[in-house]
């Protein structure tokens, strides 16, 4: 370019004029070429210059990271609203804490991001779990919401989230996404294509909005979500996601140093086909037990159910390791548990040793605090035996009851002829209203006098809706 503008201040003579026109050739390349990468930024970046070959030049597509993904998927129009931007300053002012809680996102935004595209959602509402439980499955809240989605026990019920003694599906990575994302479609849909307003209905209930909606009807005012009475939660919460949006997407302007996360699923989800204990096999794994414990949070003890699901999640970069931990734990036989009443002299220790297990174990499956236990308490123990075996001793076993839905412990008392005090002393149950359907209760032994009172429970859980979704979430898991 110096070249170029030189020769333009001389008068072109033969040499100068072949300068001139070869210079502006090169110039007609750089600015064809710099207004090609400027309108290709989103898809294209060269390789900075100490690994260019000098006769080659690489072009690396730019969405080798989740949050160009990310950014192209984001779809929501972010106004300039004093609500947005106060959630925007606050957040500003907790940089820290945000990038260890996107740290801890790597885990399961890769799987959010695929099922929201499925379905067409805009992909700002990947950070969702971000405003409802700062991506901790293990966040529960006074409502008692549980899990990355925050679902609450009647909504959960709809959505065939099941819940027991072993399990709990709100916590459960891919189940609570897929059923997220039914909601969200749901209420997308009910509202008629309004993304506020479905952000709203997911924190307030439909029937809120709804009331909102018509409330403005009535006075002649607008129907938008800014124009709305809602509560003050709704009002703070539907901001809060749009300012952490724009946060990330304007990222370096702001300062946040976002870290990697590749655009792939971090984890495989395997069926094991079997009761399993998770902090065995992570231990076998050689893997962080913590990752394993946050990647399967669903399972109260870290134990597959007896009955199921069998189905883990494992970070794709141990599958070899994966591979030879169950190679050595197939050597042993299959692991069951039972029921044992405690016996006066008996201590955790003494019980561990008899079932070839560890004090920790046994503290962990009871929900156990300290060591302490008494006469006449129930604990489960280790049985060792094939898969055959073990559902003979449960069909087998006539004092173990599944709590149907609508049941309580004086029903069920009732049902057995015994008392709520003795079910709640066998079963380590604190608080009388806390069972739920699927939940195994201890509800005596074999010499238990049993009283079957006839008895049917009423359904206390709403009718299932219908959801329409015309979209395959079944597959997507391993993809």
């Amino acid at each position: 370019m110096i070249l170029l503008i030189k020769t333009i201040n001389k008068k072109p003579t033969g040499l100068s004029l072949r300068l001139f026109l070869a210079g502006g050739l090169i110039s007609a390349l750089i600015i064809t070429a710099s207004a090609h990468a400027q309108s290709t930024s989103d898809r294209l970046f060269i390789r900075s210059p100490d690994t260019i070959n000098s006769r080659h030049i690489y072009a690396i597509p730019a969405h080798n990271t989740l949050w160009h993904r990310l950014r192209r998927g984001f779809a929501l129009h972010i106004p300039n609203h004093h609500h947005v931007n106060r959630e925007l300053r606050h957040y500003l002012q907790e940089k820290k804490y945000i990038q260890k809680t996107l740290q801890r996102s790597k885990l399961y935004l890769y799987y959010i991001v695929k099922l929201l595209e499925l379905s067409d959602i805009p992909l700002e509402l990947a950070f969702l779990p971000m405003v409802e439980s700062s991506f901790n499955p293990f966040a529960y809240s006074k409502s008692h919401a549980a899990g990355l989605w925050q679902f609450i026990p009647p909504t959960a019920a709809i959505f065939d989230l099941e819940r027991n003694h072993w399990y709990d599906a709100r916590r459960d990575i891919r189940l609570s996404t897929q059923a997220a994302v039914r909601y969200l479609v749901r209420l997308n849909k009910e509202f008629d294509g309004d993304w506020l307003l479905t952000l709203a209905a997911y924190n307030g209930g439909e029937g809120t909005v709804r009331r909102a909606i018509k409330r403005n009807r009535r006075h002649g005012k607008r129907t938008d979500f800014w124009s709305l009475k809602l509560p003050r939660e709704t009002r703070q919460y539907v901001p809060r996601l749009l300012a952490f949006a724009k946060l990330i997407r304007n990222a370096r302007h702001y300062g946040l140093r976002l870290p990697h996360i590749a655009n792939e699923n971090y984890w495989f989800a395997i069926d094991v086909g079997r009761q399993i204990d998770l902090i065995q096999l992570s231990q076998l794994m050689g893997m962080n037990i913590r990752i394993m414990q946050w990647l399967n949070p669903s399972y109260f003890r870290y134990i597959t159910p007896p009955g199921g699901p069998h189905k883990i999640l494992i970070p794709r970069t141990k599958i070899t390791h994966f591979r030879h931990a169950m190679q050595k734990m197939r050597q042993k036989l299959a692991m069951g548990w039972q029921p044992y009443s405690i016996r006066r002299g008996d201590t955790l220790a003494k019980i561990a040793q008899k079932y070839h297990t560890s004090v920790d174990v046994l503290k962990r499956i009871n929900f156990l605090k300290n060591n302490r236990i008494y006469p006449q308490q129930w604990i489960l123990v280790p049985v060792v035996a094939d898969a055959k075996t073990r559902q003979k001793y449960f069909a087998a076993n006539k004092r173990m009851h599944i709590v149907q839905s609508g049941e309580n412990l004086s029903t069920v008392a009732a049902y057995y002829g015994a008392r709520v005090r003795q079910l709640m002393r066998w079963n380590n149950i604190r608080t009388p209203h806390k069972i739920y359907p699927s939940q195994v209760l201890v509800v005596g032994n074999k010499h238990t006098q049993v009283k079957k009172i006839p008895y049917k429970p009423q359904t206390t859980f709403p009718i299932r809706h219908l959801l329409e979704l015309n979209v395959a979430l079944s597959n997507a898991d391993n993809h």
